[in-house]
């Protein structure tokens, strides 16, 4: 299994998932975990900026 969310190169201030409510902290909370068979699927993992929570989003090969 691996962690798709820390594999691919990011800038620390994409990282996080989410925000404290002082705005000031932000921690890495959220993951996406594939099998390892299943790694060379995933093409890309995003985080989406909200209010509070940061949706993460993830591109994948089907097929």
């Amino acid at each position: 299994m691996i962690i798709a969310s820390t594999y691919f190169a990011r800038k620390d201030m994409h990282k996080g998932t989410m925000k404290s409510p002082d705005g000031l902290t932000v921690n890495m909370i959220d993951h996406v975990i594939v099998d390892s068979r299943h790694q060379s699927n995933i093409i890309n993992v995003r985080t989406r900026r909200g209010q509070m929570r940061i949706l993460i989003t993830t591109w994948s090969k089907v097929g």
